[in-house]
């Protein structure tokens, strides 16, 4: 019983620890209504605390704008005549969209850039769906909790298929004990010879003596052997 208890709190330790590490959250990362003018640009500067988030991108505009994610500083020194930025998530001629892409942890620039002539008026809302266990040093912890758990969980099935296969073998022992009969060999009753030997038949036409006890003729009248009359 004792085992059976075990192995079912590791089996409930075990969902209740998969659920944790799989629980996401979701939060809108920033929102802005804004305006821009043809030729210039603006960005976003935001930390993105968790691995592999899942960001989604709701963008409006009146007038195609050019909508991308970089390092942060990339596009600052673009501008100022450096190397073209490594884009992470880049869309052009965006009027109505919504996108959605994977960023690891780390501080990213979020960049609308209006090409045209034309004043922008544009809304901006992204939002992100992590997982609170993913922040890379935090891994580590969950993955051995994680790990500890599911070999516990591995321990408690292996005693109690073994306690189970064990119980079943003393069962199989006794109930082929129980069903075995054993039985004695047949004892036949032996025949016993009588302590005395039957009396003799005598042949028919002969007579004994009473008072010998002798043998005679059955029309003689005195013993031959004592002579005393029959």
């Amino acid at each position: 019983m004792r085992k059976k208890l075990l192995f079912i709190g590791f089996l409930i330790l075990l969902a209740y620890s998969s659920t944790a590490l799989t629980q996401a959250d979701t939060e809108t990362l920033f929102t802005d209504t804004d305006t821009l003018e043809g030729g210039y640009y603006v960005r976003y500067r935001e930390d993105i605390s968790y691995y592999d988030t899942s960001l989604t991108v709701v963008l409006n505009s009146n007038e195609p704008i050019e909508f991308g994610v970089c390092d942060e500083g990339a596009l600052e020194e673009w501008n100022d005549g450096g190397d073209d930025p490594v884009w992470y998530y880049k869309s052009e001629d965006v009027l109505t969209r919504t996108m959605t892409f994977i960023l690891d942890k780390g501080t990213y620039d979020f960049c609308l850039v209006n090409w045209g002539i034309h004043t922008a008026s544009y809304t901006i809302t992204v939002t992100i769906t992590y997982d609170p266990a993913n922040t890379g040093s935090g891994n580590a912890k969950w993955y051995i909790i994680i790990g500890i758990v599911g070999m516990g969980g591995l321990i408690g099935i292996f005693m109690f298929m073994r306690s189970r296969k064990s119980k079943t073998q003393q069962y199989s022992q006794t109930s082929q004990q129980d069903s075995r009969q054993i039985y004695t060999p047949y004892q036949s009753s032996t025949y016993e010879q009588p302590s005395q030997a039957p009396p003799s038949l005598k042949p028919m036409g002969t007579k004994v003596c009473q008072n010998c006890g002798a043998d005679m003729k059955n029309n003689t009248v005195y013993c031959t052997n004592c002579g005393s009359r029959i």
